[in-house]
């Protein structure tokens, strides 16, 4: 249509040979137009193949470079767990614990919490304070085992005093839920507090601030929550900011805390993505 539309225009100057030879200039014009689009497409195209084929290169040899070192931490991990087992034949009570973690995560050893469970309790009865932590939390969530609160507790208990820090945070938090128990509950953070466990030294804050078992102390509180915030604890970090997140209608509008939930809740913490959550109701 472009064609007959330019020789329609030419061909209204004359029929003359000054007619005919701006017909012809104005054809080859429009030729060597067409023939240099197509030339310009064609050379864009390359391009883009070619790019195109030098992204499918970097990300097939990134994949092939992710593959090779999964397939070679699999051989690790396989490794460890056989000189585990080895271990756990000669009696040795850390490579027992070690290979029913291989079990429980499935790492180097297809997952199998039943086998992870049974060795756990022969390392338990051998006195392992990590064994009676791990079977405390399979009775606390019901894994495996029917939950069992009471038994979780005694398992918590045992590994606590051997000193395991974790596990007086596990006895603690079991015992908070009792109004007669809430004073040896905060008594146990403390002790775990002293071995620089972050979750504990932020919930003796909790003690503090809502007088829970002891004295009301709203700057000790907040000293505790500085110094857990300061170990990583997200959830610290929330109290500090004054915003302690307890459901629809929480006051958090500040645009502090609000900055604060969003960059949390970016790291998966639970409590500051409901409160990011409400931040954005609110702006609604």
């Amino acid at each position: 249509m472009q064609l007959r539309s330019h020789i329609g225009r030419v061909s209204s100057i004359g029929r003359g040979g000054v007619g005919h030879a701006l017909l012809m200039v104005t054809i080859a014009a429009f030729l060597v137009s067409l023939v240099t689009t197509s030339v310009h497409a064609k050379d864009q195209s390359k391009r883009g193949t070619k790019q195109a084929e030098e992204t499918n290169q970097i990300i097939s040899a990134a994949m092939r470079l992710a593959l090779a070192q999964s397939r070679r931490q699999l051989r690790q991990a396989r490794s460890q767990c056989d000189t585990h087992q080895h271990g756990t034949a000669q009696g040795d009570i850390q490579s027992r614990i070690s290979l029913a973690n291989c079990f429980k995560y499935g790492i180097g050893r297809p997952k199998s919490l039943l086998r992870a469970q049974r060795l756990f309790e022969v390392a338990a009865r051998m006195g392992s304070a990590e064994a009676h932590l791990a079977l405390g939390q399979f009775l606390r969530d019901g894994r495996i085992v029917t939950r069992n609160i009471t038994e979780a507790a005694s398992h918590f208990r045992s590994a606590a005093q051997k000193g395991l820090a974790e596990a007086m945070v596990e006895l603690g938090l079991i015992l908070r839920r009792k109004s007669l128990e809430q004073e040896i509950a905060c008594d146990w953070f403390a002790r775990a507090a002293e071995h620089g466990n972050s979750n504990a030294i932020r919930l003796l804050g909790d003690c503090h601030a809502e007088a829970t078992g002891q004295h009301k102390d709203k700057s000790r509180a907040m000293e505790l929550y500085r110094r857990s915030a300061g170990l990583g604890d997200y959830t610290a970090s929330l109290r500090l900011k004054g915003h302690d997140f307890r459901g629809v209608g929480s006051n958090i509008a500040a645009i502090e805390g609000c900055a604060w939930a969003a960059e949390a809740a970016a790291r998966y913490n639970q409590a500051a993505s409901k409160a990011h959550a409400y931040c954005l109701s609110l702006r609604r």
